[in-house]
């Protein structure tokens, strides 16, 4: 999921190996929402607790860098509340995929309109009935979400100990550093690229500079950031590719079976 952007959540390739894993593509669209909408949530979540806790920290930011903090967490918001709706409100869904269709056999990407809208509808029954099963489980959408929360704040205090290490002991001063670069999180989320790149960094070294050098701040922000996301990406692709290289050899050795 890392190497995809960050505007998808990673959804196309973790949909690919779920599918080829045997699983229905509509319990895959089921199940990725709701990943999704619990990531975001998770993400509305940490950035509530840096604005009760540690208000003062994001008026230490430039006006630019707040604009984009603000403008990030009002997206979440806003993604949260579609993602929502998609979940609970199928006829919006469908919709939505009635319209994709009908686009794509107008500009003759696909074919047969009449013929894949009624299996539109067919999957769209299923997928009704896979919600219907997911929200049953409160518990596993509970589990969901804080696995998410976990894995944002892991990432978050990667930097924190990093800071540790070659910075300061202090700390005081991590927890600090920790609350910063939660904000940061908040505000990369305003342009649609991989790990918000450019912007995150923008904003990250805006924040550090209030409570270190400049030159701290942007080797804090390099070592920390190819640690958090750079070797995370290298990590998720080789992954990927080991995957996808064994369902390409199993794939030939059942079709050899199949000829014998």
């Amino acid at each position: 999921s890392a190497i995809t952007p960050s505007a998808t959540g990673g959804q196309p390739a973790s949909a690919y190996f779920m599918i080829k894993d045997g699983i229905s593509g509509v319990m895959v669209t089921a199940a990725l929402l709701l990943n999704l909408l619990m990531y975001t949530f998770s993400v509305i979540t940490i950035g509530m607790i840096c604005f009760i806790f540690k208000h003062d920290l994001f008026l230490s930011y430039s006006i630019t860098s707040r604009i984009f903090i603000i403008i990030g967490f009002l997206s979440q918001l806003i993604l949260a509340f579609f993602l929502f709706m998609l979940l609970v409100n199928r006829k919006l869904l469908h919709r939505i995929c009635r319209w994709c269709i009908h686009i794509l056999c107008k500009i003759r990407i696909l074919k047969n309109e009449e013929e894949r809208q009624q299996k539109l509808d067919t999957h769209m029954d299923n997928y009704r009935k896979c919600i219907k099963i997911i929200i049953r489980h409160k518990k596993i959408m509970w589990l969901v979400f804080l696995l998410n929360i976990f894995q944002r704040a892991s990432q978050i205090t990667v930097t924190a100990l990093v800071y540790m290490a070659t910075v300061g002991n202090s700390l005081s001063k991590a927890v600090e550093v920790w609350f910063l670069q939660a904000y940061t999180v908040l505000g990369s989320n305003t342009v649609p690229v991989p790990g918000g790149i450019g912007i995150y960094d923008y904003i990250t070294i805006d924040g550090f500079d209030s409570i270190m050098t400049r030159a701290q701040a942007v080797h804090l922000d390099l070592l920390a950031r190819s640690l958090s996301f750079y070797f995370c990406i290298f990590i998720c692709g080789f992954s990927i590719l080991t995957r996808y290289i064994w369902l390409r050899k199993k794939a030939h050795r059942t079709k050899i079976q199949d000829n014998k």
